[in-house]
């Protein structure tokens, strides 16, 4: 990590999951083999810009399936610098992938929350911030969100080619929310679904 809009304790933090991810690969497959050589661009700056659409200074952040830790530990590699105080939970039910997420984590001097259950089996978080990438269809992105995101609260997505249709199922179900949607700067068939006021009207 050399180019991006953060500070140097940011950049070598994300370093240190870069080297972790590459070499914990060789015995668990936390991203496609095919991506390790572009790991830097393909997933932490992916991840990254997500960061732009959220609060200045978020008090809560929820991460979903944190996976590799994308974005969930990208974002607070960030977070340890711009809103210290943040409590940052990742939610990971595969327990090799939060093994590693705790390991990396105690490597990179953070210390989130992490959750080894399913999604749906979680207690309500109240979340400031929900965030995911590549997880579900929009309509289970809405279920998740109505369950752990405040009122108030903003849920960042990054979505692929299919977003469109993702949204118009939603919308048959009845799920309504307010959502702005943001080309991403590192993949051009990438979306960034930001959503709010997440409702459900039969």
């Amino acid at each position: 990590m050399r180019r991006a809009d953060v500070s140097r304790e940011t950049i070598d933090r994300l370093d240190i999951l870069a080297g972790l991810i590459r070499k914990w690969s060789s015995t668990i497959n936390l991203v496609a083999p095919s991506t390790l050589p572009m790991l830097e661009q393909r997933h932490i700056l992916d991840s990254l810009q997500i960061r732009h659409f959220a609060p200045p200074l978020p008090v809560s952040w929820l991460d979903i399936g944190t996976g590799a830790g994308f974005p969930g530990l990208v974002i607070a590699a960030e977070l340890a610098d711009s809103a210290p105080e943040c409590q940052v939970t990742f939610i990971e039910s595969d327990k090799r992938k939060a093994v590693f997420l705790q390991q990396a984590s105690k490597a990179m001097g953070l210390t989130p929350r992490i959750l080894a259950r399913r999604i749906e089996e979680v207690a309500p978080q109240a979340a400031q911030v929900i965030s995911a990438r590549a997880l579900a269809s929009v309509e289970v992105l809405c279920q998740h969100v109505r369950r752990h995101l405040q009122p108030d609260g903003v849920a960042i997505f990054l979505k692929g080619q299919t977003l469109d249709h993702e949204v118009a199922q939603a919308a048959q179900i009845g799920w309504r929310f307010d959502a702005e949607r943001h080309k991403s700067n590192t993949d051009d068939s990438g979306v960034i679904l930001v959503m709010r006021n997440l409702r459900l009207e039969h």
